[in-house]
């Protein structure tokens, strides 16, 4: 029986964490290694962790400064013993027959990257939903049916470990949307990436969190350079096919993001004329 090892950095989400660490002690997949790393929370996030590892010896934790979730994700996976990954945010959930369902639908298969629907909770937007059981191994559908490059996060994937260490992906430490700089290597590199239907991973929109909070400026910065990014791997790779799928994605992803820093931009009227007139040149252009 194939482990998984579950890393979940955790930051001051005592309000989230019991969810998240019952939907993950409760799977009917029961080999699992829970490694929760404390990235120097200050509220009660140990305390609810220590108690829950009291209870299940499958939970590790692991201590650090604060240094990010990429730097916490890198020390989870460093001390990581299963065969395969999962790297679960601290503020979601997952449906308790989540672990179950992935690795049956992989047991004949052995893709090194296997892919879960998303359901979207209190107000968050991320929806993601397979209609069938898919491997796909040319670059334009595995980017293309995952939506990795326009939908661009770790938590929706199981990875092999052996995958991760053959190819010595990490996550790079001090920036914002740090998965865009991990996916996309690791869609190309894989041998086969496989959708799995009626698997459901709980997307928990919390505005505390890093991401969330970010200030207008920070969120444009990183929308420049994501913009960049996805266009030159594009290039890159001759994923031609993909651009105009990956824009349609992008502008969409634009208007959630407004919405979701509405507060930030509703009292600066030059950040709203930057958004709308980002919208005018990608329809032009695309």
């Amino acid at each position: 029986m194939q482990k998984i090892s579950v890393i979940i950095p955790v930051y001051n989400v005592e309000k989230f964490l019991p969810q998240c660490l019952d939907s993950i002690i409760h799977q009917t997949y029961t080999n699992l290694e829970i490694i929760i790393v404390d990235d120097g929370s200050t509220d009660n996030s140990c305390e609810i962790c220590k108690k829950f590892a009291t209870h299940d010896k499958r939970i590790k934790i692991i201590h650090q400064k604060n240094a990010g979730v990429s730097a916490a994700r890198n020390n989870g996976l460093s001390h990581a013993t299963g065969d395969y990954i999962h790297f679960m945010d601290s503020d979601d959930y997952i449906d308790l027959d989540y672990y179950e369902k992935m690795i049956t639908a992989n047991k004949n298969i052995s893709a090194d990257i296997v892919a879960g629907c998303v359901v979207s909770q209190n107000g968050s937007f991320y929806e993601i939903e397979y209609k069938t059981k898919s491997i796909l191994t040319s670059l334009t559908e595995k980017f293309i049916t995952t939506n990795a490059l326009s939908n661009c996060v770790i938590w929706r994937y199981l990875f092999k470990k052996s995958f991760l260490q053959k190819n010595h992906l990490k996550f790079v430490v001090g920036r914002i949307f740090e998965d865009m700089l991990f996916i996309p290597d690791a869609m190309r590199i894989a041998n086969c990436v496989l959708t799995v239907p009626g698997t459901y991973y709980h997307y928990v929109y919390n505005e505390k969190s890093y991401l969330n909070a970010a200030n207008s400026e920070k969120h444009q910065e990183q929308y420049k350079y994501s913009e960049n990014f996805v266009n030159s791997f594009i290039a890159k790779y001759n994923l031609t096919p993909y651009l105009q799928h990956c824009m349609q994605y992008t502008i969409w992803y634009k208007f959630l993001s407004f919405k979701i820093f509405k507060k930030v931009y509703y009292t600066d009227r030059k950040e709203i004329r930057y958004f709308l007139f980002g919208l005018r040149v990608m329809k032009i252009k695309y």
